[in-house]
């Protein structure tokens, strides 16, 4: 729950999230930001939009090493993500998205693809 505000995943999938980034490089224990700490940051750079330097004063470091940790992390992530993601033309006739609207509520809507006949299901709802 500590992390969910600020980075839109849970504990449970944060620690899942920074065990296959540690498969994928490796992390000097000396760093001062943590693999787990090093994801938390970067997923709340893209949540929050905050600069580096806004980063840094949160978790008590410099810009530059927050400019490190991203630079890292990022091509990480994106690894790990490409790999347990199902390409759009693999996913099913109907798809239901859910996203987080600006007022945090969670927004959910049923697409179908464009092979629909039915005129009332050839766009999302």
């Amino acid at each position: 729950m500590r992390y969910e505000g600020t980075t839109g995943l849970s504990e449970d999938q944060l620690c899942w999230l920074a065990e296959r980034i540690s498969e994928v490089i490796q992390w000097d224990p000396k760093n001062t930001l943590s693999v787990f700490m090093a994801l938390v940051v970067t997923l709340e750079s893209y949540r929050t939009n905050l600069t580096q330097k806004q980063l840094a004063a949160f978790r008590n470091t410099s810009q530059s090493t927050i400019s490190r940790v991203l630079r890292r992390t990022e091509p990480a992530l994106a690894e790990v993500m490409d790999g347990i993601h199902a390409p759009f033309e693999e996913l099913h006739r109907r798809v239901s998205m859910a996203y987080t609207s600006p007022q945090e509520t969670v927004v959910t809507r049923r697409c179908c693809t464009r092979e629909s006949t039915d005129a009332t299901e050839s766009a999302c709802s």
